[in-house]
C-alpha cells in the first residue's frame, strides 16, 4: 500500500456499530465566581473573591491589609505593604506579580505563604522581623490562621506573635501578642475555585500538640510507603529508631520540620526518600 493510501485513512478512536456520538461540552469560565449554593460572589480584579473560611486558604491569594494595600514581597527578602489600589477590573489597577502570594496549607491549623520569588515568609526569632528569604518550609514559616467574622483574619507566628502590616512602605513584623494591635487584621482574596473544597489529608500533624512520638508517627504516615514494611511490636508504621532528644531540641529551636524530614530520609523502606 502506498503512502498516500495510509494518509487517506482517518485516524481516531475505535467505534462500534450503533454507538452514539458523545458531544463534548466546552466549559465556560465566568468572570464572576460562584459559591457552592450557586450564588454569585463579588470579585475584585476580575478574579479574586473574599475568603470567609479557613478551608479555602489555599492557592494564589491577595493579602489585603487594614490600609487597603496588599502585602507584597521585595526581591531583597523584605515584606512590606503596597499602596492601595482600586479593586475594579481595569487593567491599570491589576495587582503586581509580587502582590500575589501562594498559600500552602500544611494542616488544619497551619499555613505558609510563598512569594512570587519562590521564598517563604517567616518570622525571625527574638526580633520578630518578618522576611521572605528561605526556599524551604520549616516551622518558622508556618502561621496559624485565626478567622473572625466577615472575612477578617489574623495570622500568628510560632512565637505566638501576630503578623502586622498596614502602613504602605513600612516593613511587616510580628512583634505584638495582642489581637487588638494596629495592623494585625487582614482579608484574604483568592483566585481559586470557590466551589471546590479539598478533603482533609490523612496524616496531617499538629506541631503544637501531642507527644513527639505521636507527632513523628503521624508525620511518617503522611509520606511513607506501606509496601514491604517491617512491622515491629504490632506497629504498621516504621519510624526512626534514633533517640528523640534531637527532636525535642529541634522543636525548641524552631527546626522541627527539618529534623523530621532528616529522620524520615534515613528510612530505607520509604521509596520517596533521598
Amino acid at each position: 500500500m502506498s503512502d498516500k493510501a495510509y494518509t487517506a485513512v482517518r485516524s481516531g478512536s475505535l467505534k462500534f456499530k450503533g454507538q452514539k456520538k458523545i458531544k463534548k461540552k466546552k466549559k465556560k469560565i465566568s468572570s464572576d465566581a460562584s459559591s457552592e449554593s450557586g450564588d454569585k460572589v463579588e470579585t475584585r480584579h476580575n478574579a479574586f473573591w473574599l475568603v470567609t473560611s479557613t478551608d479555602h486558604l489555599v492557592g494564589n491569594v491577595l493579602v489585603e491589609t487594614q490600609s487597603g494595600g496588599y502585602l507584597t514581597a521585595i526581591d531583597d527578602g523584605t515584606v512590606t505593604t503596597a499602596l492601595p489600589r482600586p479593586a475594579d477590573h481595569s487593567p491599570e489597577n491589576m495587582p503586581e506579580p509580587q502582590d500575589i502570594m501562594t498559600i500552602v496549607k500544611v494542616s488544619d491549623t497551619r499555613v505558609a505563604f510563598k512569594t512570587a520569588y519562590g521564598r517563604y515568609i517567616s518570622s525571625v526569632p527574638d526580633s520578630g522581623d518578618v522576611v521572605a528569604q528561605t526556599e524551604a518550609m520549616g516551622v518558622r514559616e508556618m502561621w496559624q490562621p485565626i478567622m473572625q467574622s466577615d472575612g477578617i483574619i489574623q495570622f500568628r507566628s510560632p512565637d505566638k506573635k501576630f503578623l502586622c502590616a498596614s502602613v504602605p512602605g513600612q516593613l511587616a513584623h510580628a512583634h505584638s501578642d495582642s489581637p487588638s494591635a494596629q495592623g494585625v487584621l487582614f482579608r484574604i482574596h483568592s483566585s481559586g475555585d470557590i466551589a471546590v473544597t479539598k478533603p482533609k489529608k490523612r496524616g496531617d500533624y499538629d506541631i503544637d500538640g501531642g507527644s513527639l512520638k505521636n507527632m513523628e508517627t503521624n508525620f511518617v504516615k503522611k509520606f511513607q510507603s506501606y509496601q514491604n514494611l517491617c512491622f515491629k511490636e504490632g506497629s504498621k508504621v516504621k519510624v526512626s529508631a534514633e533517640d528523640r532528644k534531637r527532636l525535642k531540641s529541634a522543636k525548641t529551636s524552631g527546626k522541627l520540620h527539618e529534623e523530621l524530614l532528616d529522620r524520615r530520609s534515613k528510612l530505607k523502606a520509604d521509596r520517596y526518600c533521598k
